[in-house]
């Protein structure tokens, strides 16, 4: 028998079998229990009652035969009365505040008044608002004739009278609970008088929860009891965790180390197969493909031939086969097989040439013997005699046959030259006779070289010169120009206009040094690299480098380090204090003594304390004593100075915050607090003799920076005897940059308009010095030599003949293959190309009155011709000077003209004045044949918007589609119990590394709906990538683009350094691009072995803003139910699609009444869930049950989700149809009971032979 944690439970004997714990053992168990609380008594709870409660509200006044009802309301000799049998009314909104779980256990009802005679009320008790009420009880109110008149009090019911029913506290309510007066009596009954009615409710409130560990369980809980309840983790809602020692879930039945096989060993001790009882730790490992000994490996010490496939499973133990390829299915594998095609597994190889018998088609016997009729070499040809019947012996039996299966190849045949065959068997091919130049042994009609000896014939790019007398060996160049004679031609010339044979190109640039200015190339060597007088930065060339540009200046706060000082967390001395040595990871500030001791360590220490002192902390929980102690014997005191290093910007205005106290009952001389920070230089100190609590005062400096980085200081003066001078909650900010310096550089704008369009001309740009706002100044204002403002352009020879087309596109509104313009329709029998003509003459006729056609922008067009000419993507568009057309400049020959296609566009209509054009689909084909000839050609265009999905991360995405119908379906995730949801946005979480080694990292991640991958590193950190842009955000790295789309990623980066920190950051696209946190890791020594899964040493989310995004959904079983209806199940599904952990969820469901859970009493139920990590989801089930007197609606119970740092309460509802069961009135059957007494009644007389009354439904 196991004891754990004081419990006992069945013992397990074996496989599915357990053994009943002894009576005696029983005893103990129970004895135990009640000790650790599982079994309590509970507290005594005293009966209650609601007080007397008035009505407020009254219906159902039957012919108002009851005067004056609302008299009733008070006891102030106001009196409603009634003075017929007929007489009925119900009294309502009695106001009752009756606790939750608390037991009704009687009702009265006072009725104050008198009568005239005899009569009397009958009282009844409705819970329904009226439909059903109690049995009755009759008033007895005095009779009084007299005047004035008097009442007295005629109590009904009591503190354990329930009326004849069992009550919930549902009945209670202001819509539900009615007092029913009926005057009864005969027609002498008189008059009753009523000057009150007032009902109290006796009732047991529910006994208090008691949990002490907030985990939903303990004494008199909803939920149950608690087995411990200090421990919110162990509770009967509990996953039960095995190996740990604890009973979790607080069943005693759970086995927390199963023994399943009963070898002594368990999952937790090591078994790694619990139902094997030969498989355990320590088990002798033998060879039948399994981990004997649970050590990790399978079948160790049995691999004779180190292929990785065990000896007892390798069907070639002695031959390595990692694949164990076996074709022929006889249990040898291929490599070890002399036969691996047929089917042998004894082996047999009469000759011992490596070929079994069965594959063998032919012993060999030796050498081949010419005419005995065997092939006995077994090379496939028997004899090997005179084959091609040529007269000559082959080579094979001694002969000189070079060629034994071609007849014309032999000793006596005659030798053809260059023609690639030995013919005559002498051993070469004889060579003609040519003219060879160059005596490279190449024909001069057939050498690429005829002048140069260049027997390879080697010709790189392939334009017919070899490379031994091509002037450009890897560029394709027929013609071989070469305008400069420096013997490299123009085409792979640095600088084709000048002489350079050597091509030096010190910039590494497109233009060699002969042709191109000096530059300064290094902005950072000291040196004038290009003579122009200006060093590094102040040389115009170095005007965009990074180095030399201002840091940019942003007003607002300035990261410190640990301003609030609430890292690292004090767990010392019951979490109250703690020193912390310079240097400890997350402490952020320098320390260092103030004149110490002769023994003080040379690590100086800070001292941080919580509230758990007592004390009230400056901001958030922890802060800084400056007084300190030295971590020693003796704990000698010491004061310090903390310090950081801020980045500044020289002229620019800061302003220093931070907060001090006084610690409490010290004075002041143990309390002052130097500051330097800049020009800052302060003390402050202060008095807490008097404090039992800190006394935080806000102090606020300013200061301009000198220098880029400026040191912050702050240091106790006081007494140094480890008490005073607190500090917390340091910041600064920047609150004003400096002006700027001017500065000036040359502006040039884009090159003009070339004056030739070929045969070489000139174009223009202006240069001008500018100052930093643009204005134009003096050059000498400007560094360096004015740029030049005319060059040379367009110098390709010209054409001797050209022409022009002139290609238009207009937009044809209405489809009807006329363009668009005003004032004008075109005859019906006209032409498309008299139509556009006649649209250009009333156009340039009506321009004036801007009667023009509609012109189509940001078109593309492709013209292609026969001799080669080609212009694609002109982009005219719509503009006073061509009203949409493009004007093509083309040699003679024959053009073709294609319109390309828009999404939505459609052609409607083509044509040319050209009489030589064609028309070829939607293409148009003219020739221009003469000098200065000119064609026009005309697409029309009518717009038809494609309605679809436009997203193309969508499972339905149109790239067709031109407008968004809203209708784009997206992928659904997958969750617990089968419900979906879909993401608003891309979110990337669990980011990490599952393999690290010295030289390659793997990092993973996950994204909540499927998008790209990559990642981001670096060997410096980002931990703020808000500012920087796309693609690499700062960092120096970037992996590949894997455009597959998934939800689990994984990206492998090899070649990094061994013993090096680096910083990933995923990547993910579904449009749009989204980041995800940085993870710091340090690659292992080189050749170490990889580690799976290793801890990131931090990880810093992106800079921009992080938020909690939590979802709800609810869902409902069923549509429909009735009345009595039991297990609705409801689900709700909780997730958090935000990028940040959200804290302390909480979950609510409250129902609607009418409605009850199946467990509980109450309307409201309440998860307390806990923290959530990004993208994490929570699923809830519950079950309801449907009252009898349901009314017949829609319950619409509302759900709601929050958490501490969610922007917003987040609801879900789920609809739930409730069909009334019709009561008839008179019978007090519903219709379904009545139908059932019918049919029972009409069997009874053989008239419903055949009908089941479970058929019947109300």
């Amino acid at each position: 028998m196991h004891k754990k944690m004081g419990f006992y439970r069945l013992e397990r004997i074996k496989k599915g079998g357990y053994k009943l714990l002894s009576v005696f053992s029983l005893s103990v168990l129970i004895f135990n229990m009640s000790l650790m609380g599982v079994f309590f008594v509970a507290p005594t709870v005293e009966a209650a009652d609601s007080g007397f409660k008035a009505p407020t509200g009254n219906e159902g006044n039957t012919g108002g035969g009851w005067v004056n009802p609302t008299y009733v309301y008070s006891s102030d000799n106001h009196r409603a009365s009634a003075d017929s049998s007929n007489d009925k009314i119900f009294y309502k909104n009695f106001g009752f505040s009756i606790p939750a779980g608390a037991t009704i256990n009687g009702i009265e009802v006072q009725v104050e008044g008198y009568t005239s005679n005899t009569r009397q009320a009958d009282v009844k008790i409705s819970w329904d608002g009226g439909s059903h009420v109690t049995s009755g009880k009759t008033t007895n109110v005095h009779k009084d004739s007299s005047h004035p008149y008097s009442d007295n009090v005629s109590p009904l019911g009591g503190a354990t009278d329930k009326w004849g029913r069992t009550w919930s506290l549902g009945d209670f309510s202001d819509n539900k609970f009615r007092i029913f007066l009926d005057a009864n009596g005969n027609n002498n009954g008189g008059i009753l008088y009523v000057d009150q009615v007032r009902v109290k409710v006796y009732y047991t409130p529910a006994p208090v929860c008691i949990d002490d560990d907030g985990d939903g369980y303990g004494q008199n809980c909803t939920n149950g009891a608690d087995c411990d309840d200090n421990n919110p983790a162990i509770n009967p809602g509990a996953m039960e965790t095995t190996c740990n020692g604890i009973n979790d879930d607080c069943n005693s039945e759970t086995v927390d180390e199963p023994d399943n096989d009963s070898d002594g060993y368990s999952d937790c001790s090591g078994d790694c197969d619990d139902d094997d009882g030969s498989v355990y730790p320590g088990a002798k490992e033998v060879c039948d493909g399994i981990d004997n000994n649970c050590d990790g490996a399978i079948d160790e010490g049995f691999d004779a031939d180190g292929d990785g496939d065990a000896n007892c499973a390798d069907n070639c133990p002695s031959t390595a086969n990692a694949d164990q390829l076996d074709s022929d299915d006889d249990g040898l594998g291929d490599a070890c097989d002399n036969c691996s095609m047929v089917f042998n597994t004894d082996q047999a190889d009469s000759d011992q040439d490596g070929q079994g018998d069965v594959c063998d088609e032919c012993t060999a016997t030796g050498a081949e013997v010419c005419g005995d009729g065997v092939d006995n070499d077994c090379d496939g040809i028997t004899d090997n005699l005179d084959l091609d019947g040529d007269g000559y012996l082959n080579l094979a039996c001694g002969g000189d046959d070079c060629d034994d299966d071609d007849g014309s190849v032999n000793p006596g045949a005659e030798e053809v030259c260059d023609d690639g065959m030995d013919q005559d068997c002498d051993g070469s091919d004889s060579v003609c006779a040519c003219p060879d130049a160059d005596e490279d042994s190449v024909c001069d009609s057939q050498d690429n070289c005829p002048s140069t000896a260049n027997p390879d014939q080697v010709n790189v790019d392939g334009d017919s010169k070899g490379d031994a007398c091509d002037n450009c060996p890897s560029v394709a160049n027929s013609g071989q120009e070469d305008s400069d004679v420096d013997g490299v031609g123009n085409v792979c010339d640095n600088c084709p206009t000048i002489s350079n044979p050597s091509q030096e190109n010190s910039y590494g640039n497109s233009a060699g040094d002969a042709c191109e200015e000096p530059i300064e190339d290094d902005c950072v060597d000291g040196v004038d690299n290009d003579g122009d007088g200006d060093v590094d930065c102040d040389d115009s060339d170095c005007a965009n480098e990074t180095v030399c540009q201002t840091p940019a200046c942003e007003t607002g706060a300035i990261k410190i380090m640990n301003g609030d000082f609430e890292t690292p967390t004090v767990t010392e001395h019951d979490g109250k204090w703690q020193v912390y040595p310079s240097g400890t990871e997350g402490l952020g500030w320098a320390v260092s003594w103030v004149n110490p001791d002769e023994g003080a360590p040379e690590m100086a220490n800070l001292e941080l304390q919580t509230t758990g002192l007592g004390w009230t902390a400056g901001e958030g929980s922890q802060w800084a004593e400056l007084d300190t102690d030295y971590p020693a014997e003796g704990n000698e005191a010491a004061s310090v100075v903390i310090s950081q290093n801020i980045t500044t910007i020289p002229g620019a205005t800061y302003k220093l915050t931070f907060k001090f106290s006084p610690r409490p009952e010290t004075d002041s001389a143990n309390n002052s607090l130097g500051i330097k920070f800049g020009s800052i230089d302060e003390t402050v100190s202060a008095d807490g003799s008097d404090n039992t609590d800190t006394a935080w005062t806000e102090y606020e400096y300013t200061m301009t920076a000198d220098s880029d980085s400026t040191d912050l200081e702050f240091t106790d003066l006081g007494t140094s005897d480890s008490y005073g001078t607190l500090l917390d909650d340091v910041q600064v900010e920047l609150t004003e940059c400096p002006e700027p310096e001017p500065t000036y550089a040359w502006y040039m704008s884009e090159w003009g308009d070339c004056s030739a369009d070929c045969g070489g001309g000139t174009q223009d740009r202006t240069v001008e010095c500018r100052d930093d706002s643009g204005a134009t100044i003096d050059d000498e204002y400007c560094d360096g030599d004015k740029p030049t403002g005319s060059q040379d352009c367009n110098m390709d020879t010209c054409p001797t003949y050209t022409g022009t087309i002139q290609v238009c596109k207009y937009e044809d509104t209405d489809g009807d293959g006329y363009p668009d313009y005003s004032e004008y329709t075109p005859p019906q029998d006209v032409s498309f190309v008299d139509k556009i003509w006649n649209a250009v003459k009333i156009k340039e006729a009506l321009a004036t009155m801007q009667q023009i056609l509609h012109p189509l922008a940001g078109w593309t067009m492709n013209i292609s011709g026969d001799n080669e000419h080609e212009d694609s993507g002109a982009t005219e568009g719509e503009n006073s000077e061509n009203y949409g057309c493009v004007d093509f400049i083309v040699p003679y020959g024959t053009y073709t003209i294609i319109e390309d296609s828009q999404a939505g566009w459609t052609q409607t209509g083509v044509g040319s004045n050209n009489t030589c054009y064609n028309q070829d689909g939607n293409a148009i084909i003219v020739e221009i044949s003469g000098e200065d000839d000119y064609a026009e050609v005309y697409f029309l265009n009518h717009y038809e918007p494609v309605y679809g999905c436009t997203d193309s991360s969508a499972t339905n995405y149109n790239p067709n589609a031109t407008n968004n119908d809203q209708s784009c379906e997206y992928a659904k995730e997958e969750q617990t119990g089968g419900s979906g949801w879909l993401p608003s946005e891309l979110t990337l979480y669990n980011e990490r590394a599952n393999e690290l080694s010295g030289d390659y990292i793997t990092i993973t991640w996950l994204t909540n709906k499927p998008g790209t991958s990559r990642v981001l590193y670096d060997t410096v950190s980002h931990p703020d990538v808000s500012g920087e842009s796309a693609p690499n955000y700062g960092y120096q790295w970037s992996t590949e683009l894997d455009e597959e789309h998934v939800t689990g990623h994984s990206v492998t980066i090899t070649g990094l350094t061994p013993n090096t920190t680096y910083y990933f950051r995923p990547v993910s696209s579904a449009s749009p691009e989204k980041i995800g946190k940085q993870v710091e890791y340090k690659t292992g020594e080189a050749g170490s072995a990889p580690v799976e899964n290793p801890e990131p040493i931090s990880v810093s989310v992106l800079g921009e803003a992080s938020e909690v995004i939590l979802t709800l959904a609810k869902t409902v079983d069923r549509e429909k139910a009735n009345p009595g209806d039991t297990g609705v199940k409801y689900t709700l599904t909780v997730t958090n699609t935000g990028n940040v952990i959200a804290a302390n969820v909480v979950l609510t469901d409250t129902l609607e009444a009418g409605l009850v859970f199946a467990d509980m009493e109450e309307l409201t139920r309440t998860w307390t869930i806990g923290d959530m990590a990004a993208g994490e989801k929570k699923e809830m089930s519950y079950t309801v049950n449907v009252n009898n007197e349901a009314a017949a609606k829609t319950y619409a119970n509302t759900a709601t989700v929050k958490a501490d740092n969610s922007a917003a309460d987040v609801t879900a509802t789920a609809d739930l149809e409730v069909t009334a069961v019709a009561v008839l009135a008179e019978t007090g059957f519903d219709l379904s009971e009545l139908l059932t007494l019918i049919l029972a009644v009409l069997g009874l007389f053989g008239m419903a032979k055949g009908l089941k009354f479970g058929d019947v439904k109300a």
